[in-house]
């Protein structure tokens, strides 16, 4: 069975959006010493120059598999960026609880290096994407799974599109696994970004 929109495929093809102003690493740290008759005082300076897309890229993979997760290597583009097809996808299972646990984890990197890589979602994809989550939905309804919800209206692309919990109810529907079926088509992003 395909993953249902995978939300670590979303938040690396997030990544294709992006771009870098440096391809230098982050500067060492230089401290320097102040005295005056009354007190000391140590100050650093601290000079960081921007992540390149490639560095947070590669950061967020070896994290994910530092967490466990098997993921494959990222290639990149001429351009510099990552190409996120069936390779990286395939064998991952984004319903897993560890992979859940290692993305809500890892997710930081791209968080923290938001600022210096300007991560910016494209609004292109995700009404892509989320149009098919719609389609994908109507699909799971019109094939006896009633409780299928649609996709959350915050979703951005870097979490699961859909309510955990109805989510869970409708994995108990006895037609789930026939509806999954028929609308699995609808719910696999193979080639985003390459």
């Amino acid at each position: 069975m395909r993953a249902i929109v995978p939300a670590a495929i979303l938040c690396l093809a997030v990544l294709g959006a992006c771009s870098s102003d440096s391809d230098e690493r982050p500067a060492d740290t230089i401290a320097t010493l102040e005295t005056t008759a009354a007190t000391t005082v140590a100050s650093t300076t601290s000079t960081t120059e921007a992540p390149t897309l490639e560095e947070v890229t590669l950061d967020f993979t070896d994290c994910m598999r530092d967490s466990g997760i098997e993921m494959p290597d990222i290639t990149f583009d001429a351009e510099g960026q990552p190409v996120i097809g069936a390779a990286l996808t395939d064998g991952l299972d984004f319903f897993d609880p560890g992979f859940q646990t290692a993305l809500a984890s890892c997710r930081t990197i791209l968080a923290e290096a938001g600022e210096g890589v300007e991560l910016q979602l494209d609004p292109e994809l995700i009404a892509s994407v989320t149009d098919q989550l719609n389609e994908f939905s109507v699909c799971m309804r019109d094939s006896g799974v009633e409780l299928w919800p649609d996709p959350l209206p915050t979703f951005t692309g870097s979490e699961i599109p859909f309510p955990m919990a109805e989510m869970a109810a409708a994995f108990a529907d006895a037609e789930f696994s026939d509806a999954m079926e028929a609308c699995q088509d609808l719910a696999a992003f193979p080639g985003v970004g390459g």
